[in-house]
């Protein structure tokens, strides 16, 4: 039997700056920061990046219940449906599984918060305006 590989995955938001964090962790990992964003798309983002590190049997954890609920369902949903899609085509054909857990001091979520201050191991920066997301940024977001 093949041994599953956990990774962990999270995001975070500051909804005063529209600023945005995300982490995926494993032996490796990645990280990264977008603006003009919200706290779904950053954890929705963590999942999809996870995903991608996916080689062999693998569980995705994420603090985010609905999110997980959706991913063990194979449900897109309306909302940021691009990052669903490239969820769900970057899960085909790989044994990835998405568990939730309760929100902790983990690694991935050590990695996401310095990400969103640009500080992050690895970080890469997206410019929510060049995304084709369709959750708009958080009231009273305006980018300078």
């Amino acid at each position: 039997m093949t041994a599953r590989t956990e990774i962990h995955a999270d995001g975070t938001f500051n909804d005063q700056t529209g600023v945005g964090g995300w982490a995926a962790v494993v032996a490796r990992s990645t990280s990264g920061r977008e603006s003009g964003t919200s706290i779904y798309e950053m954890e929705l983002r963590a999942m999809v990046e996870a995903v991608k590190m996916a080689e062999g049997p693998t569980t995705v954890i994420s603090d985010y219940e609905w999110l997980v609920q959706n991913a063990q369902r194979g449900t897109p949903q309306a909302t940021c449906r691009p990052l669903w899609d490239e969820l769900f085509a970057a899960a085909a054909g790989k044994d990835v599984t998405f568990e939730w857990h309760k929100r902790d001091q983990s690694l991935g979520s050590r990695l996401a918060h310095p990400a969103r201050t640009g500080h992050g191991p690895g970080a890469v920066t997206r410019s929510h305006e060049d995304s084709e997301l369709s959750h708009p940024p958080a009231a009273g977001y305006a980018p300078s």
